[in-house]
């Protein structure tokens, strides 16, 4: 048997990070620019397509909300009536998740 946790509503946390981060000292012109190589929700990391965009709308159905659209890679997909679904919705399989490698970034780019 399978255990479960179940996960209520809430506002995420995404961060988009530049994990290739320089010193403090050369955070300027060119080294001002943030390229985002990792994305992570509620902590956990996420694999994102290879050129896949990222977007932000600040302010967009909410004064002060920011929206954030993104494509990223999914285990599951369940779509249907909540007593149709293999168990109740919001609730997820307590899976273990593989290693990963050690010289890789959450993103599955190598480690710089």
């Amino acid at each position: 048997m399978t255990a479960s946790v179940k996960v209520r509503a809430h506002a995420a946390t995404i961060d988009i990070v530049d994990s290739r981060t320089p010193p403090a000292d050369r955070r300027e012109g060119g080294g001002s620019i943030v390229v985002p190589n990792e994305v992570y929700v509620d902590g956990v990391p996420l694999y994102l397509p290879r050129g896949s965009q990222i977007s932000m709308d600040i302010g967009g159905v909410m004064e002060s909300a920011v929206e954030v659209t993104m494509t990223f890679f999914v285990r599951r997909v369940r779509v249907g009536y909540a007593d149709e679904l293999d168990g109740p919705p919001g609730e997820l399989p307590d899976v273990a998740m593989p290693e990963q490698d050690s010289d890789q970034a959450p993103g599955g780019e190598p480690s710089a």
